[in-house]
């Protein structure tokens, strides 16, 4: 079995909520429905106290759909002053270890909450539960079944159909103790016999046609061992529990919802003081990930990912290592809150959560990853100056600053040069001047090259009189490039991950494998790192910021090796919509040219057709010689009010003609689509293709309409789902789900978007917020740029301006 790596090592960036005493000063759940309700009980009467718990299943690893229960559960008592209970549903011995039980009491104290002394197991009341299995059988209201797993299944009928009686249903009360006392006592094999409630095999709620309550299973259980061979199921147990420990407000997701009538029946009938009842929130799903115990099982065994901890993995532990702080999970768990309403979260508001959190705490310190080496010509050999430089900017409430050195040979980002710079380029490039963080003015003089071409090193002059970065003639330059010293850097590995699928709902197509959709750049190693010497002494779980690169930390599974080795949290931006970006413009330009063919051949049409020439009347001549082309001419501006223009490239052909019928029979607003076939159709045809050339058919376009009208994409996304259409052989559903192109109205997803925007543009803001609101439009573009269009502009306006003025 994997081990869980920190069972040992100290939580030295906890701050710990208490189960019923201390107080997390980094914020609380915000007020929701379940909230409402426990106030409402509070001020009846109905409970003079709140006691909640966090109930996981000693069965595997804790991931970050766990942590949002257990911020839920653990918050809500301390807002109503109560307390929070730690409890584990062990009533499997088949799937539960020790090492899960340690694991999750690490992870939970990791995230920030102590459970105090209230530390409870299932197991603990086996021998109640027992007491009121044989209380329900005297009531004649559970007997003990002796039909196989598969004929239960049978028996208990489907959605549209009732199920059946057991025969054995009607065993008498002794019969049913002397067979649930022999049971217990180990006389049967697995599977041989279980107990069931008694209910109605009639009920609409299949749950509730007789659920098993017992059954027989033959393995040491971790916490008491081989003293029983019979466990009570899940949804018998669960409420039991509860009701021992006095739960007032049981939390669960809403695939607990049917399950409800099972914990009311089984509290309602069995001899129990408390009468706790249960409470349904939605799950939050997670983007480009999975949760599910099983799939991710499969990743670690297959040896996908390393271990359960391997960074790209949801798991806590996987968080942990990665660098994540448990304060940036607390603030994405009360981010996203709790709703009745089940939604796919962004996986960017994950990483705003963690680069908020991360800004006002993480030193700034320049790390190179890709290192290109620079000499400098005219500082004298040997010399070492250590320049000032702070560790954090002015916009953080925080003091420190280190000692950085600066020699003759020092090491650019290889990112950062470009030896035939395009117009709008700002970093170093031949014969260019560029200030070095904290140090000189710097220009490149010389480029030398391997024999292979590749650049290897620059020879550069400095400014002696621009030290610390200001220039005492008053000249400025633009662009300012991190270093480090050659000398005295330290290297290092770094390793960068990434989203681990490539696709937001990995699992959403029942047709593929999720493991089909996996990132093959989910993790890319650099070897020959540098960083600057003033980490030599930090605290190896001190988190940084590599200035211009990301948030960074120490490895702690490889902390005790002599070599540093950094794994990146999370970008300063959202990298993979960068990477999607740029990837999408490679693919953009493959096809820029064939594309500018086939527009300018439908806008030179466009505009033969409105004076009248030559080729308009070629069209004018193939409607005389095919009388159904005349009529449709005549039929889509009478009847549809096309304009002549459209309705003259409408009916160019006969097979133009019949694909935009075709659209018709698929989509009604004959109006609304007659331009975008022209457009955006058309468009795309080559000077010897017809519209049958196209990868697509009047049905696809038909749809992308339609999502048009239904509000889901914006026109934008729609010309972006055709082209990818033609270049694929997916359909635009799939298209529109894979690329993200969803419109965004959520102003819960499209907040952080617009937050980043106004944050990196400072001097905009204020100049909107002096009296030029034009930059409004300024913003609205900056927002469907980062979204590639998918934004509500009505929605980004509406925000926006609430931020701008309010």
């Amino acid at each position: 079995m994997w081990r869980h790596r920190y069972q040992s090592t100290p939580l030295a960036d906890c701050d710990f909520i208490m189960a019923d005493t201390k107080t997390d000063t980094s914020g609380e759940f915000p007020k929701n429905f379940i909230h409402d309700i426990i106030e409402d009980d509070l001020e009846s009467g109905r409970h003079d106290a709140v006691v909640t718990r966090f109930p996981p299943e000693p069965n595997g690893y804790l991931h970050i759909g766990h942590a949002t229960a257990i911020v839920l559960n653990f918050e809500t008592a301390k807002k109503y002053g109560g307390r929070c209970h730690l409890r584990f549903d062990d009533t499997n011995p088949l799937t539960e270890e020790r090492e899960y039980v340690e694991s999750i009491q690490e992870d939970v104290r990791w995230l920030g909450y102590d459970w105090g002394e209230h530390l409870y197991f299932a197991s603990d009341y086996f021998e109640k539960m027992y007491e009121c299995a044989l209380h329900l059988i005297k009531e004649g209201k559970a007997y003990v079944d002796s039909l196989s797993e598969e004929e239960i299944r049978e028996y208990r009928g489907s959605a549209t159909e009732p199920g059946k009686n057991s025969p054995y249903r009607e065993r008498s009360v002794e019969e049913n103790l002397e067979l649930f006392e022999k049971m217990r006592a180990g006389e049967f094999e697995d599977g041989e016999h279980v107990l069931r409630a008694k209910i109605d095999m009639s009920a609409a709620n299949i749950l509730m046609r007789d659920p098993l309550l017992y059954r027989i299973r033959f393995a040491t259980h971790h916490n008491t061992g081989d003293n029983w061979c019979i466990y009570p199921m899940y949804d018998y147990a669960h409420c039991l529990e509860d009701a021992y420990e006095h739960i007032t407000h049981s939390m669960c997701t809403l695939e607990f919802e049917n399950n409800r009538a099972i914990y009311d029946w089984v509290i309602e009938n069995t001899p129990v003081e408390s009468r706790p009842r249960q409470y349904e929130f939605a799950r939050r799903n997670l983007a480009y990930t999975v949760t599910s115990k099983r799939k991710l099982r499969r990743l670690v065994e297959e040896g996908v990912v390393d271990g359960w901890d391997d960074p790209r993995l949801p798991t806590i532990a996987a968080l942990r290592r990665r660098g994540v702080p448990p304060s940036a999970i607390r603030k994405f768990c009360r981010m996203m809150g709790i709703s009745k309403s089940e939604n796919r979260v962004e996986y960017s508001q994950f990483e705003y959560a963690i680069r908020d959190d991360l800004n006002m705490k993480a030193p700034r310190v320049m790390g190179v990853l890709r290192p290109l080496k620079v000499v400098v010509t005219n500082y004298p050999e040997g010399e070492v100056e250590w320049l000032d430089a702070p560790y954090y900017p002015e916009d953080v409430p925080k003091e420190g600053s280190r000692k950085i050195p600066f020699s003759r040979e020092l090491y650019i980002e290889r990112d950062d040069f470009h030896e035939d710079p395009p117009s709008d380029w700002y970093r170093l490039s031949p014969g260019a001047e560029v200030r070095l963080r904290y140090g000189y003015y710097i220009t490149c003089d010389e480029v030398v090259k391997d024999d292979d071409g590749e650049v290897v090193e620059l020879r550069c002059t400095y400014d002696p009189k621009t030290r610390g970065g200001d220039s005492p003639d008053g000249r400025t330059v633009k662009g300012t490039l991190h270093w480090v010293s050659g000398s005295h850097a330290l290297g290092c590995e770094v390793r960068l991950y990434e989203r681990l699928f490539e696709v937001e709902d990995p699992t959403g197509d029942p047709d593929t494998d999720y493991m089909d959709h996996l990132n093959p750049d989910s993790l890319e190693v650099l070897k020959n790192c540098l960083v600057e010497p003033s980490i030599a002494q930090d605290d190896v779980d001190r988190r940084y910021q590599f200035e211009r690169k990301g948030y960074f930390w120490r490895d702690p599974f490889e902390a005790a090796d002599e070599n540093l080795v950094f794994n990146r949290i999370v970008a300063l931006r959202d990298s993979w919509e960068q990477k999607q970006k740029e990837k999408r413009k490679r693919e953009d330009e493959k096809r820029r040219r064939e594309k500018e063919r086939r527009r300018e051949k439908a806008l030179k049409a466009q505009r033969d057709a409105d004076t009248g020439d030559l080729i308009s009347e070629e069209r004018r001549r193939a409607r005389s010689e095919h009388p159904e082309l005349a009529r449709r001419f005549e039929r889509y501006q009478e009847e549809f009010a096309i304009s002549e223009s459209d309705a003259d490239l409408l009916t160019a052909d006969t097979k133009t003609a019949e694909f935009f019928d075709e659209v018709l029979q698929e989509f009604d607003d004959a109006k609304a689509a007659a331009p975008w076939v022209v457009n955006v159709v058309l468009a795309r045809v080559g000077e010897e293709e017809t519209v049958e050339d196209l990868n697509t058919s009047p049905a696809e376009v038909a749809s992308i309409l339609k999502m048009v009208a239904d509000d889901r994409i914006t026109t934008q996304a729609a010309t972006d789902v055709f082209e990818l259409l033609l270049e694929s052989d997916g359909d635009p559903e799939t298209i529109v789900v894979e690329q993200g192109l969803e419109k965004v109205a959520d102003a819960s997803a499209l907040e952080p978007i617009i937050d980043e925007i106004l944050d990196g543009h400072p001097d905009e803001v204020e100049r909107y917020r002096g009296g030029n609101k034009r930059l409004v439009g300024f913003f609205i573009g900056q927002a469907m740029k980062a979204t590639q269009g998918a934004a509500d502009p009505v929605k980004v306006r509406e925000l926006l301006q609430e931020k701008l003025e309010g």
